[in-house]
């Protein structure tokens, strides 16, 4: 084997352990690790080796707070080593080169697969002559597989332990991520007078059956010989006007439930979609594992609202146990040891049915994605003869959904089952409590034993109900947890609150961009860039393509933070940044990235799709471009029943019509034919000579070009001042 330092990335965590008589081997006990996320393979591998070695409290935040670096790309080889390193455990990476090798490998170890066409890692547990015991963290446990399976799926590298030196957990502090928050937020804003309405009703929905038994029972041991046509039709009033009143709660309880459901979901999706707005890299746009995001918050919510209701019900099955307690201590006694032991063996089976949700929860958005990713390039699959392939790999995502499902309703179904086996429990425990007593002569009557035993069935049901609740709580937190997307901080600098403050009442007439830099990991975009933009003038942009122009006009919207320089506003003190939330007032940045919604041509260029809220705009005059459809037209879902060019003048119109006091347009002449360029450009004029703005424009566009006051080459490194001569900007 060769020394390596390959950087590799993976393309969702929870751990338990698996005892595995290994064919004649002593029993061993192996630990496993699934993945939250599509890209923390690495993470869960790692979290499964520092348990094997003994860390058993080891967990993924732990690990996760040893990286200080985003992982979209997942963790190189490198990266485990550093990490492996900061728990005292030295380890090194190899490139195999001879497959007969990894039989003299000691485990545990990493190594390196191709999982559905993409990079991966797994932890092997142990080898023999015919057969590997691995833990791969997309799957929901330990795998016995064939060595030749192993190695057709083997793509060469692996992460060996050198040395164990003082094994703990390094003390870092761990960063809480806000999603996880945001049921006990909402829980905490809950009117006391809904929790209180909640309380009343689940004591109400348990208690009006036991009065009508009880009423019931009254008539029939101390009133049945003596008991008038009256009096039992009394009793049936009373007992359907109980009903009535049950009805009646459960319908309240269930319109308080939809309350808070739907108070959970507005504030969790919100948030999460202000978290995206924030996150300033928009290239999450394309990300087609958004959508199952969404779908994965909305349907996790009922679940989460299960903590709140779990809480309540505990604490009703207490009082329950007490009343028994009252009646017959022997039996109230038995019902707790059994639902000791019971729950024990549910809170084993739960963590194991965890994983199983956890596997679920990924194939369906792996699912989701495939499907996205399919629709999305059907024009390339037809044009490239890629239909059967395409077939087949759609097949293969439905067959794995398929599969992970039914694994996951197996494991519901045994679950359930249990749960019904231990109510049948209680009943044939009670009936055999009933015939014990007469064996023991145990002074027990019958009316207060039939009570008793009414009393521990609703208390076997409601025992079902609490585990039910659990576990939906359980299979939300699943979701949650697979969400890649960690809500920002909303806060501010103090500084930039102030000038933020400041220019809302001033124009920005002159903005300065000194020695900006860009690096983007180890490529430099940006290098020492100066610009100054000053009201009034138009300032062409050119380079070729990756010469920084885009990134250039995101810097000065806020959308992009630079790695070094100042930005100087209106004269005032420098900056090192300008923040989006406040910068964007004052800037607008045209791109032919923008999206055309499905509505009418004038509330796209207007900006109307969400509401009919109008924006301030420079005059009717100033920008004007002559559309081939009317006003009222409708246009399909990202322009697709119009021209490229019309779709670019609909975007022209909705960024230059908006007032602002620095207009960014990047490539606007693209897709237009000479007449509509002509127009754009006297729209362009209009703004900077007539209405005194700012005007950056980053095209190559010659026509362009020759309207503007200065001209930045960022190929060349120079300024050219219209009629002066060219002088270095670098």
């Amino acid at each position: 084997m060769s020394k390596s330092y390959w950087l590799y990335s993976c393309n969702m965590a929870n751990s338990f352990s698996l005892e595995i008589d290994y064919k004649g081997c002593d029993v061993k006990m192996y630990y496993h690790t699934m993945q939250n996320q599509q890209n923390d393979c690495g993470i869960a591998v790692m979290r499964t080796i520092l348990q094997q070695l003994g860390l058993k409290k080891v967990t993924t935040t732990n690990i996760r707070s040893c990286i200080t670096e985003e992982i979209n790309q997942g963790l190189s080889l490198l990266d485990l080593i550093n990490v492996f390193e900061k728990f005292s455990v030295i380890t090194e990476a190899y490139e195999v080169l001879d497959l007969d090798e990894i039989l003299t490998i000691s485990t545990p170890f990493i190594a390196t697969i191709s999982n559905n066409g993409l990079p991966h890692y797994i932890v092997v547990h142990q080898i023999s002559n015919e057969n590997i015991i691995i833990s791969n963290p997309a799957k929901s446990g330990i795998e016995n597989i064939k060595i030749e399976q192993f190695k057709e799926t083997f793509s060469g590298y692996v992460v060996l332990i050198e040395k164990i030196r003082n094994l703990e957990v390094p003390n870092i502090q761990e960063n809480k991520s806000n999603l996880k928050q945001f049921s006990d937020e909402i829980i905490k804003e809950i009117p006391i007078v809904d929790k209180l309405k909640v309380i009343v009703f689940t004591v109400l929905k348990l208690f009006i059956p036991i009065l009508i038994i009880l009423g019931f029972q009254y008539i029939m041991v101390f009133q049945i010989e003596k008991i008038s046509n009256l009096d039992l039709g009394l009793m049936l009033i009373i007992s359907i006007s109980l009903l009535i009143l049950y009805f009646i709660i459960n319908i309240g309880n269930l319109k308080i439930r939809n309350k808070i459901e739907h108070s959970m979901q507005e504030k969790m999706v919100t948030d999460y979609f202000q978290g995206i707005l924030k996150d300033n890299d928009f290239s999450v746009k394309s990300n087609s594992y958004l959508l199952g995001y969404f779908w994965n918050i909305i349907m996790s919510v009922p679940g989460i609202i299960q903590k709140f209701y779990f809480k309540i019900q505990f604490i009703v099955l207490v009082c329950f146990f007490v009343s028994l307690t009252f009646i017959n201590l022997y039996m109230a006694v038995f019902s707790l040891i059994a639902f000791t032991c019971f729950s024990i063996a549910i809170l084993i089976a739960y963590k194991k049915n965890y994983l199983f949700q956890k596997h679920f929860v990924m194939e369906v958005n792996q699912f989701s994605n495939t499907v996205t990713q399919l629709l999305n390039s059907l024009l390339d699959i037809k044009i490239f003869q890629k239909q059967p392939d395409a077939i087949d790999y759609l097949g293969s995502g439905i067959n794995r959904y398929s599969n992970v499902k039914n694994d996951l309703k197996v494991a519901e179904s045994k679950l359930m089952l249990w749960q019904d086996i231990f109510v049948y429990l209680i009943i044939i425990g009670g009936f055999s409590f009933y015939i014990l007593s007469f064996m023991l002569n145990l002074n027990v009557t019958a009316p207060l034993f039939l009570f008793g035993l009414f009393l521990v069935f609703i208390l076997a049901n409601e025992s079902k109900n609490i585990f039910n609740a659990f576990w939906e709580y359980q299979k939300s937190k699943v979701a949650i947890e697979y969400l890649q997307y960690r809500v920002n901080s909303n806060e501010v600098s103090k500084e930039k609150s102030e000038l933020a403050n400041y220019l809302l009442d001033e124009p920005i007439r002159d903005l300065q961009l000194k020695d900006i830099s860009l690096k983007y990991e180890e490529k430099v975009v940006l290098e020492r860039i100066s610009v100054n933009l000053k009201a009034g003038n138009i300032v062409g942009l050119k380079g070729n393509n990756g010469s920084g122009k885009t990134s250039l006009m995101k810097i000065i919207t806020g959308i992009v933070e630079p790695t070094s320089g100042k930005i100087i506003i209106n004269n005032h003190d420098e900056f090192e940044t300008v923040e989006s939330n406040w910068m964007i007032n004052r800037v607008m940045l045209y791109t032919p990235e923008y999206y055309i919604y499905n509505n009418t041509v004038k509330n796209n260029y207007d900006f109307n799709v969400f509401s009919e809220k109008s924006q301030s705009i420079v005059s009717e005059e100033t920008v004007d471009f002559k559309l081939d459809y009317p006003d009222n037209f409708v246009v399909e879902l990202d322009g697709k029943n119009i021209s490229f060019g019309q779709k670019n003048k609909i975007l022209l119109l909705r960024s230059m019509k908006v007032e602002r006091d620095i207009y960014l347009l990047d490539e606007p002449s693209t897709g237009l034919d000479i007449k509509s360029t002509i127009s754009l450009i006297e729209s362009i004029k209009q703004l900077a000579k007539k209405n005194n703005k700012i005007v950056l424009i980053a095209t190559h566009d010659p026509l362009l070009l020759d309207i503007c006051d200065e001209i930045i080459d960022l190929d060349e490194q120079k300024l050219e001042r219209v009629g002066i001569s060219e002088e270095q900007f670098l």
